[in-house]
This record gives C-alpha cells, sequence and structure tokens, in this order.
C-alpha cells in the first residue's frame, strides 16, 4: 500500500519587494520579503508579475534564501511600467499583493547644453533620450572624485515622451579640466554621456589684435592660456553679443577663439574714443573681459611703386600708397591672382604708405593687392593698380 500525506502552511504576506524599480530588460534579482515566506517546498514557489498598464503577466520560479530571510527570484523581461506581485508558495494559488516593481528604459544622454561649466558652480540641461523623473546624474571629476546629483526640472516632449530634457545644478568644485557625465534611475546602473563637461576657472583672456576697421567684417581672436573647445562660445563686442568659434590652431595666434567684428555703428562706437569692451563666455553666459577694441576709420589705396616684379618673378618691395592708414603692427597684404592667393606681413611707413615685400614663386600675370591693417583675416582693401610678374 501507498500513503501521501499533505503540508499545510498560512497564507503569505508580502511587505516589500527590492529594489523596487528595474531596467525593463530584466535579468537582475530581486527579494521579496514577507510573513510566511518560507514555502513547503521550495520548488513549488512561483512569482508572478502583471503589468497593469499592458497587461502583460509573467511568471518565473522563487526560491527561498534562508541568509536573506527572503524569496528570491531573477526578474524578467517587463514593458516600461509597474507590475505588481503575486506568490504562489505551492505554484497554483497565488495571494495578491500591493506591491509592484516600476519597470523603465534606460535613459540615453543626448545632448549637454551647455557643454561646459564654471568651476564656481552652474546649471546643465540634459537632452534625454527616455527621460525618468526620478533620473540622478554622476559626475566623474578630474580627481576621480564622483558626486551623485538629483535634477531640478525634467520637461517631456508632448510631441513624443521618448525625449526629454532635465536640468541639474553644478555645485561649486576646486577642479577644473574635463567631467564624466553619466545618467542612472537606481543608482546602480549608468549610462554614460558620449561626450565630457569643461569645467572651467576665470581664463584671462586678451586680443593679440586690438584694432579694426569700422566698416567691421574682420575676423578677431582672443587667446587664453587655458582656452578649451566648447560647441556655445559668445562674444560680445560693444552693443552686440554673437556666436564665436574655438580654433584649436589659427596661424601664428594658435589655440583660440574667433569672431567677427561687427561695424562701428552696430557696437555703439562712440566718435570721440572709437573704443568698446570686448568679452567672451565659453558658455554663453559666463562673461570675461578681454580688453578694449579700438575701431579706425576706413582706408584707402591708390597705387602701388613698382607694380611690376623683378626678372624671372624675382620678389621685390613695393609700397603702396594711400590715405587714412593708421600705425599697426598687424598689417598685412593679399596677392591674389583667380583662386591662388599669397598673405604676407608688410609694414607701416607713414598715414600715406605701407611696403611689402613680394613673395617668392609667384605665378606669371596680373595679381590684384589688398592691404589690411588689423590682422592676416582682417578686412581687405584693394589697390586699383595690379602687380605684375614678368
Amino acid at each position: 500500500s501507498s500513503s501521501s500525506s499533505f503540508s499545510f502552511y498560512s497564507l503569505p504576506l508580502l511587505s516589500s519587494v527590492d529594489p523596487a524599480m528595474r531596467l525593463a530588460d530584466g535579468n537582475l534579482p530581486l527579494l521579496l520579503r514577507g510573513q510566511g515566506l518560507r514555502p513547503a517546498s521550495s520548488s513549488f514557489a512561483k512569482v508572478r508579475m502583471i503589468n497593469s498598464q499592458s497587461k502583460q503577466v509573467v511568471t518565473v520560479e522563487g526560491k527561498w534564501r534562508e541568509e536573506e530571510e527572503a524569496i528570491e527570484f531573477l526578474s524578467p523581461s517587463m514593458l516600461p511600467g509597474a507590475a505588481t506581485i503575486e506568490l504562489a508558495l505551492n505554484g497554483q494559488q497565488y495571494v495578491t499583493s500591493q506591491l509592484a516593481v516600476t519597470y523603465y528604459l534606460m535613459p540615453e544622454v543626448l545632448d549637454l547644453v551647455p557643454d561646459c561649466c564654471p568651476s564656481a558652480g552652474g546649471e546643465l540641461r540634459v537632452h534625454l533620450k527616455n527621460p525618468h523623473p526620478h533620473l540622478l546624474v554622476r559626475l566623474r571629476l578630474p580627481s576621480k572624485k564622483e558626486l551623485l546629483l538629483q535634477i531640478q526640472q525634467l520637461e517631456v516632449s508632448q510631441d513624443d515622451p521618448s525625449r526629454g530634457s532635465a536640468v541639474v545644478k553644478i555645485p561649486q568644485v576646486e577642479e577644473e579640466g574635463p567631467v564624466e557625465l553619466a545618467v542612472s534611475v537606481d543608482g546602480s546602473s549608468f549610462a554614460a554621456a558620449r561626450n565630457s563637461v569643461i569645467l572651467f576657472k576665470p581664463l584671462q583672456p586678451s586680443l593679440p589684435i586690438s584694432s579694426c576697421s569700422l566698416a567691421g567684417g574682420s575676423t578677431i581672436a582672443a587667446v587664453a592660456p587655458s582656452i578649451f573647445p566648447a560647441a556655445g562660445w559668445r562674444v560680445r563686442v560693444g552693443a552686440v553679443e554673437a556666436p564665436a568659434k574655438f580654433r584649436p590652431s589659427w596661424g601664428e595666434v594658435g589655440a583660440c577663439v574667433t569672431f567677427e567684428t561687427p561695424a562701428g555703428g552696430e557696437a555703439g562706437v562712440k566718435e570721440e574714443e572709437k573704443k568698446v569692451e570686448v568679452a567672451i563666455a565659453p558658455d554663453g553666459k559666463t562673461w570675461m573681459a578681454c580688453g578694449q577694441l579700438t575701431y579706425f576709420e576706413p582706408f584707402t589705396c591708390t597705387d602701388l611703386k613698382p607694380n611690376k616684379s623683378g626678372k624671372e618673378g624675382a620678389s621685390v618691395n613695393v609700397t603702396v600708397a594711400g590715405s587714412g592708414f593708421v600705425e599697426s603692427e598687424h598689417v598685412f597684404v593679399k596677392f591674389q591672382q583667380d583662386e591662388a592667393a599669397r598673405v604676407v606681413r608688410g609694414e607701416y611707413v607713414s598715414d600715406s604708405a605701407v611696403s611689402v615685400t613680394t613673395p617668392e614663386g609667384m605665378e606669371q600675370g596680373g595679381w590684384s593687392v589688398l592691404v589690411s591693417l588689423d590682422g592676416e583675416h582682417g578686412d581687405f582693401v584693394e589697390c586699383p593698380t595690379a602687380f605684375t610678374v614678368v
């Protein structure tokens, strides 16, 4: 004869699940705690999860962990949203609960605006895919010290809820340089931004060329010992604010930020002084003074002597005559023939003349001659007389 026996147990009472938030891809052990959870046979314990929005239902096995005094189960892959938990110690009769695990898609950093921040503290807007109200932002400083910050504000696109942006306030730190940024929801799984944020201290910028024509249109550089690339560089020239551009190398200047000078009238130049203040900002709002920019009246070029090269194109010293030349250490002369151009340094002689030595190796034929008093990227004025290479 054979005999069978049954084990009787009280209905379990579920009190907590850890962690209560989880990536939708699953594959993380979760711990279910409460009263009366030790099953008669651990092989029969089943955990059922029900997504309240999509009605998705997934059932997984549970196993009693004596050292944790909890039932452990492997989180399944679920659709985003809250999934309520039910437990069956015998694999058949499920006990409902108010417990739920909130599943979410991992946020992804799409952009950082601005991409730099003063070491004294500032504010960043993080543009995201899969935004989440419990978003955390981790900063790994140049010293490898880490800061974990909560967002101050979250905006979700009404047109596309999978897109949004979060505002995070950066505290004051004593470091400068690139900072690695990553985002998380649960504080354990992080998604790193592709680009770093630059922490910067006051740069003390200056203007290598501090004069330009009242006509505007010159390209001027601002330099600083620790100048760095940023997407949001801006310049303020008198009354005009405009975008500026970082250049890792720019002629004799090297690494710098360049900008186009506005016309004197736009910049607010006064007749008696013709000077305006210039400032730059890597993040578009932290302004640092560069010094003053002096505008000069437009000049004219009228003639050049000699207007021919030496034999077989030999270099010669040429005097460009005109009026309104101002004393400058940044005289440049451009020789242009169709698409070819040669730019060389010239020298101020007087208010009616500048001189230049023509470059070697110029092709035969006529070359237009243009003069700038504010650098090789300044405002060039053409001379009506051409230079001929014979």
